[in-house]
């Protein structure tokens, strides 16, 4: 499995949205996340969604969304 993150989709309210996706591709993902999102009452729209895979060979952190705007 694959680990992906996505931060530039509208959430419930007007402020930075992100998620994380585990599966075995990244055409898996989106389409997991576009079908989550729609569960949760939120329109994804046109909006192209940017899949970023997460390296997991080594130890990290990656802070997804800080409240800084």
């Amino acid at each position: 499995m694959k680990v992906f993150t996505c931060n530039n989709f509208y959430g419930h309210y007007p402020v930075g949205s992100a998620a994380v996706v585990v599966a075995d591709d990244v055409n898996v993902a989106k389409q997991m996340l576009l079908d989550e999102l729609r569960r949760v009452g939120l329109d994804p729209g046109d909006r192209k969604l940017e899949m970023i895979q997460v390296h997991t060979s080594k130890p990290r952190v990656i802070i997804l969304v800080d409240g800084d705007y």
